[in-house]
């Protein structure tokens, strides 16, 4: 199953979209294609820098992932990437075009992630 169309993101991604005391308001938060870019290929996601936030926050369900990507054979420069506790997007920008190629191993520490805990209320 594709990490965009797990249940767990669809749900928060619904959950951020509700909230009527969310900043994140100002824009759609779950974009499909846009999501899609996002692990597909990170270096085109310009159209969307608007809605990544929100996108990331679901994807990586604001936790550290840094343990299962090092596990995982993640390169050293990309495990802030794997951090998602932060929230912001921004932080891992200036990481994303030297780490493409670790892509796949990271969306499966996120997908695992999603897989083996329960969605948070």
């Amino acid at each position: 199953m594709r990490v965009e169309d797990h249940p767990k993101v669809q749900l928060c991604s619904r959950r951020v979209e509700e909230s009527p005391h969310n900043y994140k308001l100002e824009y759609h938060p779950y974009n499909v294609p846009c999501f899609a870019m996002f692990f597909q290929a990170m270096h085109i996601f310009a159209s969307c820098t608007s809605e990544m936030d929100s996108i990331w926050q679901c994807s990586s369900s604001m936790k550290d992932h840094q343990e299962c990507c090092k596990k995982s054979g993640v390169s050293g420069e990309c495990w802030k990437i794997c951090d998602g506790s932060s929230g912001k997007f921004d932080d891992m920008m200036e990481f994303f075009v030297d780490c493409l190629d670790e892509t796949p191993k990271m969306r499966k520490c996120f997908s695992e992630h999603l897989e083996n805990n329960p969605v948070e209320k």
